[in-house]
C-alpha cells in the first residue's frame, strides 16, 4: 500500500499539486477526494478546472462523514444517528439523573447543558472514555472531572443510537474490510488538522485503500515555520510506518510559479524575517470609524471595479466576524444592486415562521412589556398593525394590567395568551404552536409567494423548510421532557431549532461571495476584500467550563484535545492561508474603534503586510473625500458614484425645499429667508441646534434643514454606552431622592434590578442581544456603570448641595430679535443648598475649559440652563459643572476630577461644594486648590455668574438672526470637520484650512 504526502507553502498549492497528479485513465480505479464537509462545492470546482473534463465520472468528491456512512451502509450498518438536538436532551436527562451526586456542574438549564454537549463530543472527539478523566487532579479541575466522569457514563448509558463521534469510530473499524477502499485511491485535501478518532479511521483506511494520498502544508521559511501545524506530518509518517506501507513525501514549490506578492506573503507574513516586495497596486488598507462606514464603502469599491469590467465573480469578500456583517452587507449590496451569495446558512430559529412564534411566547415571557408587544404587532405575518402600534406608545402599555385594560380586546391574540399561559407541559406548549402554525400558515405561503415573484428564491426556499423542522422539534422536546416553565421552554425550542441549518445553492453565477474569514472554503480569487481586518485572527480565551490548565490536568494515559492555545494557532493559520489566495488585488478594512469605544490595535498580519509592501492605512473619509468640491446629492441607487457620499432625504422635506428628485445643488452661502420654516420646529430651537450652528452653519443647515438620514449601524456604539450610563445616573439619583438623601445603596444589586429595563428604555435591548461577546460586554458595561454610580455617591457625601430636579425641562426662554425662538432644553440635574442653586450636566465626551468654550460659542448650554433656573428658582447660581461621566472613566487617572465647570467666586458656595475644602485646602471633587496667600487657583468665575450668562443669551441671540437669515457658508471651526458626514456636499476646500477661534460677542472675561 502507497502512501504519498504532497507538500507545498499552502494548503490549496498542496491540494492543487495532488489533484493535479491523479491519473484516471484506469476507469475500474475509483478516485475519492475526501475534504472537510463544507468544503465539497469548492473542492468540486476545483477538480473541474484541472483534471481533464473527460473521464471525471471515476473521480468524485465526498465529506469526511459521508464516507463513513458509505463505509457503513456498505456493510450493513444503515446507522441511525442522533441528531444534535437528540444529544443535547439526552446530556440534559443524563445531568438531571445524577445531579445530587455532582460538585460543580449543578445545573440543568438547556444553555447549560449545551456546554456540558460540546465538551462529551471533545471528550470523546479525543478518544477519552470516562474511565480515563482524572478525577485526582489538583484543585477545581479534579471536580469537574469528577462530575464530567458522571455525567458522561450516564450519557453514555442512556443513549441507544450512535452518535456523530461514535459513528465515525464505527466506521473506522469497518474500514479494513471495505470492498468500497479496497481498489480505490483516496485523497485528504484541505485538512488543517485531524481529531485524534480521525487519525484513528485514516489509520483503517490506509489499512485496506490501494493508495492514500494526504495534502498537506509546510513552511518555506524559518521565520514563520511557527504557525504551521507541524504535529501532523509526524503522525502521519508514523501511522504509515507502523503498517508497513511504501510512504513517499512529494514537495513541488520550489517548481511552483509564485507571483511576487505571494511568494511576499508566504516568507513575510507573521514571520521573523523582514521582506520586501513592490506593491504595484496590489495591497491596499482602508480604515473606518463604524461598521455602517466600512460596508457602505467597500460597497462603493466593488460598484467601482466593475464599472471597469470586473465580474461580481471575481471578486470574494471574507469578513472578520461574518454574524456581525451580514445584516448589513444585504441591506448595502441590496441598495448598490450588487449580486451576492453569503456563505453561510441560516438556522431555523431565524426563519420568518420561527420569529413570529418566538415574538409570542416574548409577550408572555417579558410580562407584557412595550418592546415585546410592539414587536409582535410589528412582524410582517400581522401586516405591522399601526393602530395597536400607536395605542401601547400612546398609553404606555408595559404590563399585563394595561395589555388588559387597552389592548386584550383589540387583536386576535388574546385567546392565545390565555392558552399558552395555562400550559403546564411541553406537550401543551408543542400543542399550542401547532394550533399558531395552522393558523397562520396561509399567511405564511402567501409571504413566500410574494418573495418569489419579488426574485428572493433563496429567501424563499430557506422559509420554506421550517414546517417539517419545527414539527421535529415539538416533538423532540414532548418527548424528553415533561412539566417545564414557559421561559425554559422558549430557551429549549430556540436552542433546538438553532442546531438546524437551512441552505440553498446561489441562484446565479456572476456573484460576490461573502464568506467568513475563519470558517468559509475559499480557492484562489481575483479580488481578495477582508471586511473587519480587526477582528482576525479569531482567538478565543480559557474562559469555558474547561481551561487549557483543565485540560492539562488530565495525566491520564490520553489527553484531551484541542486546547484552546491550538485552536487559536489554527485559526491565525487559516487566515494565513486565506490572505495567499489573493491573485491581484487584495484589499483589507478594519475599524478604529471597538464596541466599547477604545482605539483597536492593529492585528499583527496587518502590520506585517504593511511593512512588506511599505503602505499606510487610508481613511475611507479620505478616500472618499467627504471634504472635496463636489456640488451635489446623488439620490437612487445605481447614480451613486465611488467618490460621493449618498443621503436618503425625506420626501416631504425635499419637495417643501423645492429639491429635484435626482440632484440637489447646494451653490449658494445663503438660503431664502424664514428659514424658521424648516429649521426652527413651530417656532422652537434645541440649545444643542445653537451650538452646532457656531461649530459650522453648513453643517447646522444639513443637520436641522435637509435633516438627511443615514442607515443606523446594529451594533452597540459609543453613543449607546454614554446613553445607558446616562440614564443610571438617572434613575440612581431619582432612588436617592425618594430615600431622602440615603446614600447606602447596593450600587451592585441596583444596576442588576434596572440593566434590562435601562436597556429597554433607551431602545438597545434588541442591539444588545445581536451582540456576538454578549456577556463580556455585559460584564464591561456593568464595571463602568458601577465606576459611575460610585462616583455620583462620593460626590454626594462630599457635597452640601442636594439634587432636587432631575431632567428637568424648560422652554421659558425666547431668544432672536428678528424672529422670536422659544428655546427647549432639559438640565440633567439641578442641585440646591440654602440660597444657591447648581447645575449638572452628565458628561460621557470629552470636555474642555468651560469659560474658553463659551467664549467661542461652543457652550452655551449650561448657562442657559442657569438663566432658566434662576427664573424659576428665584435663587443663586452657585456654578456649573459638567460630571465626569465618561464611561472610560479610571479611578488611578487621578488628575481627572469628578466636577469640570464654572464655580461662583463665593467661599459659602465653594465649601457647599466641598465641605473638606476648608480642612485639605484642596478638593477631591473639582480642581480647586488654596495658594498659600489664601489666593484661589481653579476654575472660579473671575466675573458674576450672571455676566457669563448674559454672554450666552447674547451670542444665542446673534446664532438665531443669522440662521433665520439663511446664512449656511461653509465655516467649520477647528474640529467640526474631523466627524462631518456631510463633507461631500459643503464644497469647503481644504486648503483654506479651519477657522481659527475667534471672539463672537464682546467678552472681557477671557483672562
Amino acid at each position: 500500500m502507497q502512501v504519498n504526502l504532497y507538500t507545498n507553502a499552502s494548503m490549496l498549492d498542496a491540494t492543487k499539486d495532488m489533484i493535479g497528479a491523479i491519473d484516471n485513465s484506469d476507469f475500474s480505479v475509483d478516485h475519492i477526494i475526501v475534504v472537510p464537509d463544507r468544503f465539497s462545492l469548492q473542492m468540486e470546482k476545483l477538480v473541474l478546472s484541472i483534471l481533464p473534463s473527460k473521464a471525471l465520472f471515476n473521480v468524485r468528491v465526498v465529506g469526511l462523514s459521508n464516507l463513513a456512512n458509505e463505509i457503513l451502509k456498505e456493510k450493513g450498518k444503515d446507522v441511525e444517528v442522533l441528531t444534535s438536538a437528540e444529544s443535547l436532551l439526552i446530556t440534559q436527562k443524563a445531568i438531571k439523573n445524577v445531579k445530587n451526586e455532582l460538585v460543580v456542574f449543578n445545573k440543568t438549564n438547556i444553555n447549560f447543558c449545551y456546554e456540558i454537549r460540546k465538551i462529551i463530543a471533545q471528550l470523546k472527539s479525543s478518544m477519552v472514555d470516562y474511565n480515563d478523566l482524572n478525577e485526582q487532579a489538583i484543585g477545581l479541575s479534579g471536580s469537574k472531572f469528577h462530575d464530567l466522569k458522571l455525567i458522561y457514563k450516564e450519557y453514555e448509558d442512556i443513549r441507544q443510537k450512535h452518535d456523530a463521534n461514535s459513528r465515525l469510530q464505527l466506521a473506522g473499524q469497518m474500514a479494513e474490510e471495505s470492498e468500497l477502499l479496497k481498489n480505490a485511491k483516496i485523497y485528504f485535501a484541505q485538512f488543517d488538522a485531524f481529531t485524534k478518532e480521525a487519525y484513528v479511521f485514516l489509520q483503517s483506511i490506509i489499512k485496506n485503500a490501494k493508495e492514500v494520498n494526504i495534502s498537506l502544508a509546510q513552511s518555506r521559511s524559518i521565520g514563520n515555520e511557527y504557525i504551521y501545524e507541524r504535529d501532523v506530518l509526524n503522525k502521519l509518517i508514523e501511522i504509515a510506518k507502523s503498517q508497513g506501507c511504501s510512504f513517499q513525501t512529494i514537495h513541488k514549490e520550489k517548481s511552483a510559479n509564485f507571483p511576487k506578492t505571494k511568494e511576499a506573503i508566504l516568507t513575510g507574513v507573521y514571520s521573523y524575517e523582514k521582506v520586501k516586495a513592490d506593491n504595484e497596486g496590489f495591497f491596499e488598507l482602508f480604515s473606518a470609524s463604524s461598521i455602517t462606514e466600512e460596508v457602505n464603502d467597500i460597497a462603493k469599491i466593488i460598484y467601482n471595479y466593475t464599472t471597469k469590467g470586473v465580474k461580481y465573480g471575481d471578486i470574494v469578500l471574507m469578513c472578520g466576524d461574518l454574524t456581525k456583517y451580514s445584516d448589513k452587507i444585504e441591506n448595502v449590496f441590496t441598495k448598490f444592486e450588487i449580486p451576492y451569495y453569503i456563505d453561510s446558512s441560516i438556522t431555523a430559529d431565524k426563519t420568518i415562521l420561527a420569529n413570529f412564534i418566538f415574538s409570542i411566547f416574548d409577550v408572555l415571557v417579558s410580562k407584557y412589556s412595550s418592546e415585546s408587544l410592539i414587536n409582535l404587532f410589528s412582524n410582517i405575518l400581522l401586516e405591522k398593525n399601526e393602530k395597536i402600534i400607536q395605542k401601547i406608545k400612546k398609553y404606555s402599555v408595559d404590563d399585563m394590567h394595561r395589555y388588559k385594560k387597552f389592548i386584550a380586546n383589540e387583536n386576535e391574540f388574546d385567546y392565545l395568551f390565555n392558552n399558552i399561559k395555562n400550559c403546564k407541559t411541553s406537550k401543551e406548549f408543542s400543542n399550542q404552536i401547532e394550533s399558531i402554525v395552522e393558523k397562520f400558515k396561509p399567511k405564511h405561503e402567501e409571504l413566500l409567494i410574494k418573495m418569489e415573484e419579488s426574485g428572493l428564491i433563496k429567501e424563499k426556499n430557506l422559509n420554506l423548510q421550517i414546517y417539517d423542522i419545527l414539527k421535529e422539534a415539538l416533538s423532540l422536546i414532548s418527548e424528553y421532557e415533561d412539566e417545564i416553565e414557559i421561559d425554559e421552554y422558549v430557551k429549549k425550542l430556540k436552542l433546538i431549532l438553532s442546531f438546524k441549518t437551512i441552505s440553498t445553492v446561489p441562484s446565479f453565477v456572476d456573484g460576490v461571495l461573502v464568506g467568513d474569514a475563519t470558517t468559509s472554503p475559499t480557492l484562489e480569487n481575483k479580488i481578495l476584500i477582508i471586511m473587519g481586518g480587526n477582528l482576525l485572527p479569531a482567538t478565543n480565551s480559557d474562559n469555558g467550563f474547561l481551561s487549557d490548565d483543565d485540560l492539562l490536568a488530565n495525566f491520564a494515559e490520553k489527553t484531551i484535545e484541542p486546547t484552546i492555545k491550538m485552536i487559536n494557532r489554527r485559526n491565525r493559520f487559516k487566515l494565513f492561508n486565506l490572505l495567499t489566495n489573493a491573485g491581484e488585488k487584495l484589499i483589507i478594512s478594519f475599524q478604529t474603534l471597538n464596541d466599547e469605544g477604545k482605539r483597536n490595535e492593529i492585528p499583527s498580519y496587518i502590520t506585517s503586510l504593511c511593512e512588506i509592501f511599505d503602505v499606510e492605512a487610508i481613511r475611507f473619509s479620505d478616500l472618499f473625500d467627504r471634504n472635496s468640491n463636489f456640488d451635489y446629492i446623488r439620490l437612487g441607487n445605481r447614480r451613486n458614484f465611488i467618490n460621493e457620499n449618498y443621503f436618503l432625504i425625506d420626501e416631504k422635506r425635499r419637495k417643501e425645499l423645492g429639491i429635484e428628485e435626482e440632484l440637489f445643488l447646494p451653490q449658494k452661502n445663503q438660503v431664502e429667508k424664514n428659514s424658521e420654516d424648516y429649521i426652527f420646529n413651530e417656532g422652537r430651537a434645541r440649545v444643542t441646534q445653537i451650538e452646532q450652528y457656531f461649530s459650522c452653519p453648513f453643517k447646522h443647515f444639513v443637520t436641522y434643514g435637509l435633516k438627511p438620514q443615514e442607515d443606523k449601524a446594529g451594533e452597540f456604539e459609543v453613543s449607546d454606552i454614554g446613553n445607558v450610563c446616562h440614564r443610571f445616573c438617572e434613575i440612581f439619583v431619582k432612588k436617592i431622592i425618594k430615600n431622602n438623601y440615603e446614600i447606602n445603596i447596593e450600587i451592585n444589586k441596583f444596576i442588576e434590578n434596572n440593566f434590562q429595563n435601562v436597556l429597554i428604555d433607551e431602545k438597545l435591548n434588541e442591539k444588545f442581544e445581536l451582540l456576538v461577546d454578549k456577556k463580556v460586554f455585559e460584564k464591561y458595561l456593568k464595571k463602568q456603570v458601577e465606576i459611575i454610580l460610585k462616583d455620583i455617591v462620593k460626590e454626594m457625601s462630599q457635597s452640601r448641595f442636594r439634587p432636587t430636579f432631575i431632567e428637568e425641562k424648560f422652554s421659558n426662554i425666547v431668544v432672536g430679535n428678528k424672529k422670536k425662538i422659544h428655546l427647549i432644553g432639559k438640565a440633567d440635574r439641578i442641585d440646591e443648598c440654602e440660597n444657591y442653586f447648581r447645575i449638572i450636566d452628565y458628561k460621557t465626551g470629552a470636555t474642555g475649559v468651560i469659560k474658553d468654550q463659551l467664549y467661542y460659542g461652543d457652550k452655551v448650554q449650561l448657562f442657559l440652563y442657569q438663566k432658566s433656573a434662576r427664573e424659576k428658582l428665584n435663587k443663586l447660581p452657585g456654578g456649573v459643572f459638567y460630571f465626569n461621566a465618561k464611561f472610560e472613566y479610571a479611578k488611578q487617572e487621578e488628575d481627572k476630577k469628578l466636577l469640570k465647570g464654572l464655580i461662583a467666586n463665593d467661599e459659602d458656595v465653594i465649601s457647599m461644594i466641598d465641605k473638606n475644602f476648608n480642612e485639605k485646602g484642596k478638593s477631591d471633587l473639582i480642581s480647586l486648590s488654596k495658594t498659600k496667600n489664601g489666593k484661589y487657583k481653579g476654575p472660579i468665575a473671575k466675573k458674576s455668574m450672571d455676566f457669563y450668562e448674559d454672554y450666552a443669551y447674547k451670542i444665542t441671540n446673534k446664532a438665531i438672526d443669522e440662521i433665520y437669515e439663511g446664512f449656511i457658508e461653509p465655516k467649520p471651526d477647528q474640529n467640526s470637520c474631523k466627524y462631518c458626514k456631510y463633507g461631500a456636499i459643503c464644497g469647503y476646500e481644504k486648503i483654506l484650512g479651519q477657522r481659527k477661534k475667534e471672539k463672537i460677542g464682546d467678552f472681557d472675561g477671557k483672562e
